[in-house]
C-alpha cells in the first residue's frame, strides 16, 4: 500500500473505518481509477467481480455505474480538492443512499496519484441534497404539510395565494449529452441559485427531483403567474460552460392551494399533471391545474380562451387606472389596467385571463385594445400634461405590426406620444435583442417613453440596460412587501436606485402599501410611487375624486 513521507495511509484508513461504513483507496493512472483497498464488499444490488482489488472501475461495475463514479472521481482530480456527492448507484435500498466523500492525495509534484473515498448510509427521506442544498422529496412534503397545518383556519383569500410548482427543464437529456456529466452539476447548482434569487423575498420550499425537475412551494403569493415568468426569465439567461453559452427553458405546472387539509402529495401529483400538459404544448410553457369537479367555478383552459375571444365582441372588457405619484411634484399619472366582468363567468382575475390570452395571439389583440382605449381617454383629459403607462406583452413587442398599430391610434385621437409610457417586462428584452432594441429606439424617437417593468427579478436587464433606450425602471413589488431599513430587500432596492441614477433613469416603486414604506423609499431617492397606500385601480369616472383624496393624503404625509 502507498505510504507518504509525513503520514501513513493505513493510519488514516483505520480512523475512517471507525466512523464510516465504507472506505476505499483508488489509484489514479492517467485518468483511470483502480481499486487498491476496500474496507467492505460492495452492496448486493451492484453486480461486480468477486475480487475487485487491483481492477479498473470499468471492469468492476456496470457501464452506467462506472461512468457515474468516474465523473465524480475525475472532478476531484481536476479540482485537486475534496468533493461530496450523494451516491444512489451504491445504495442498498431506495430509502437509504450513500453520502460519499472523495479526498485526493497529492504527490510531491502536486499531482493526484491516489483518492481516498469514504461513505456513510443516509436516510434519503430526510436529507438535504449536498449538491444544490435543496430538500429531499419527503422532507419537502413534511415541511409543506407543517405549513398547511399552520394555515388551517385562515381566510380563503389568503389560501388562494399559495401554490405548488412543478418545474421540468426542456431538452435536459440533450443538454447533458452536450456538456457531459462533469459539468451538469455546475449547471444544476446555477439553476438552483437563480430560482432562489427570484424567490428571495418568499418563505418558499424547494426540492430537486430526478436531475431536471424541481418542486417549489410558495405561500402568500398573490401574483404566482408573474413569479413563474420571472423564474423562466432567470433560467433562460445564458450561462457559459466550456466556452459555450447555454440557455434553458422550463415547462411549469402550477397547482394553486385552496384547501390546507389535504395531503401535499395530492397537490404535487396535480402540479405534475399540469407540468405534463405544459410540456405537451411546447417549450417554456406554463399550465395551471384545473379541477374538473369544481366547474363552473374553475374553467378549463380551452373554454377560458374561447370566452376571452368572445369578450371583445360583447364589449365586456373595461379599463381601470392606478395612480402613480411623482415624488418631486406630487403630480399624478396613471397605469392602465384591463379588467373583465363576464355575465356568465363573473369577475375573472387578470392573472387568469391574461395567462389564457398569452397562450394564443389574443394577448396582442388585448394589448392593442388597451392602447387604443388609453388614447381615447387621454383625449378626454382636460389636463394635457397627464401621462398613462401601457403594458406590452412579449408577443406584442415581437409583433411586426406594433409600430403601425400604435401610430394608428395616436393619429386617430390626435394624442402626443409623449403622453404614453410603454412598459415591457425584463424577459421581453431577452429574445431577439437586436431587433427589439431597434424597434424600441424607433418608438422612442416617435416620442414614447420606454419603461422596464418588474425590474430586479433577474439579471436580464443588468446585461442589456446600457443598450436599451430606456427612460425609467419599475421596481417589482416583491422587493417592497417586507422592506425595512435594515434588511436585504432595502439593500437590493438601494443598489437598483443607485444603478438607475448612474444611468440617468427615473425609478418607480410598485406595491407601496404603508406610510413607513413610502418614507423609506422617498428618502432613498426613488422618483415615483404606486400602490394601495394611495389608491387601488379605479375606473376613469373616479379619477378626479381619487386625485383629491391623494392630495389630502400627501398633505398628511409631509
Amino acid at each position: 500500500m502507498y505510504t507518504g513521507e509525513a503520514f501513513t495511509i493505513e493510519q488514516i484508513i483505520s480512523s475512517l473505518e471507525e466512523v464510516y461504513d465504507f472506505v476505499c483507496i483508488l489509484k489514479n493512472e492517467s485518468g483511470r481509477f483502480k481499486y487498491e483497498y476496500l474496507s467492505a464488499p460492495f452492496n448486493k444490488n451492484e453486480p461486480s467481480l468477486s475480487n475487485p482489488l487491483n481492477q479498473w472501475i470499468e471492469d468492476v461495475h456496470s457501464t452506467l455505474v462506472a461512468n457515474y463514479l468516474i465523473s465524480y472521481y475525475t472532478q476531484a482530480v481536476q479540482k485537486k480538492k475534496p468533493i461530496v456527492f450523494t451516491d444512489h448507484s451504491m445504495a442498498d435500498s431506495e430509502k437509504v443512499v450513500k453520502k460519499t466523500y472523495v479526498f485526493p492525495i497529492l504527490d510531491k509534484e502536486e499531482e493526484v496519484t491516489y483518492l481516498i473515498t469514504y461513505s456513510e448510509a443516509v436516510n434519503s427521506l430526510h436529507m438535504i441534497e449536498p449538491l444544490t442544498g435543496t430538500l429531499s422529496f419527503q422532507l419537502f412534503c413534511d415541511k409543506v404539510k407543517n405549513e398547511f397545518e399552520a394555515s388551517i383556519g385562515e381566510s380563503s383569500d389568503r389560501m388562494q395565494e399559495s401554490a405548488i410548482l412543478y418545474l421540468n427543464v426542456d431538452q435536459f437529456k440533450s443538454i447533458m449529452e452536450w456538456i457531459g456529466h462533469t459539468y451538469i452539476d455546475e449547471l444544476l447548482v446555477e439553476w438552483t441559485k437563480r430560482i432562489s434569487l427570484v424567490l428571495s423575498t418568499y418563505r418558499y420550499q424547494i426540492s430537486r427531483l430526478n436531475g431536471d425537475e424541481f418542486l417549489l412551494y410558495i405561500p402568500r403569493c398573490k401574483h404566482i403567474y408573474g413569479v413563474v415568468k420571472n423564474i423562466q426569465a432567470a433560467l433562460s439567461i445564458p450561462y457559459e460552460i466550456k466556452g459555450n453559452e447555454i440557455s434553458v427553458t422550463v415547462g411549469v405546472g402550477i397547482r394553486k392551494i385552496n384547501r390546507f387539509d389535504e395531503n401535499p402529495e395530492k397537490y404535487i401529483r396535480e402540479a405534475y399533471d399540469a407540468m405534463v400538459r405544459a410540456k405537451s404544448k411546447g417549450r417554456n410553457e406554463i399550465c395551471f391545474y384545473e379541477d374538473q369537479k369544481n366547474q363552473p367555478e374553475k374553467l378549463v383552459q380551452s373554454r377560458l380562451e374561447s370566452e376571452v375571444s368572445k369578450a371583445f365582441d360583447r364589449d365586456e372588457f373595461t379599463l381601470y387606472f392606478q395612480p402613480i405619484i411623482q415624488g418631486d411634484s406630487s403630480l399624478v399619472h396613471y397605469e392602465a389596467l384591463i379588467r373583465w366582468h363576464s355575465p356568465s363567468l363573473g369577475t375573472v382575475s387578470p392573472e387568469r385571463f391574461i395567462y389564457a390570452a398569452e397562450q394564443t395571439d389574443l394577448i396582442i389583440q388585448i394589448d392593442y385594445w388597451v392602447f387604443d382605449q388609453v388614447c381615447k381617454y387621454l383625449a378626454r383629459f382636460s389636463d394635457k400634461s397627464k401621462k398613462v403607462s401601457v403594458n406590452l406583452s412579449l408577443k406584442t413587442v415581437e409583433s411586426v405590426f406594433l409600430e403601425e398599430q400604435l401610430m394608428s391610434s395616436i393619429t386617430r385621437y390626435q394624442i402626443d406620444p409623449n403622453s404614453i409610457e410603454l412598459e415591457i417586462t425584463e424577459h421581453s428584452i431577452m429574445r431577439n435583442t437586436a431587433e427589439t432594441i431597434a424597434k424600441l429606439e424607433r418608438l422612442k424617437r416617435c416620442g414614447f417613453s420606454i419603461v422596464i417593468d418588474d425590474f430586479g427579478v433577474s439579471n436580464a436587464s443588468l446585461n442589456h440596460l446600457r443598450l436599451l433606450p430606456v427612460d425609467k425602471i419599475k421596481i417589482d413589488k416583491l422587493f417592497i412587501d417586507n422592506i425595512k431599513s435594515d434588511n436585504k430587500e432595502w439593500k437590493i432596492v438601494e443598489s437598483i436606485v443607485l444603478l438607475a441614477k448612474t444611468l440617468g433613469l427615473r425609478v418607480t416603486v410598485e406595491g407601496v402599501e404603508t406610510k413607513d414604506q413610502y418614507y423609506l423609499l422617498k428618502n432613498g431617492n426613488c422618483d415615483e410611487f404606486q400602490g394601495y397606500l394611495f389608491s387601488k385601480p379605479v375606473p376613469f369616472d373616479l379619477i378626479e375624486k381619487t386625485e383629491t383624496n391623494i392630495k389630502e393624503l400627501l398633505q398628511k404625509l409631509i
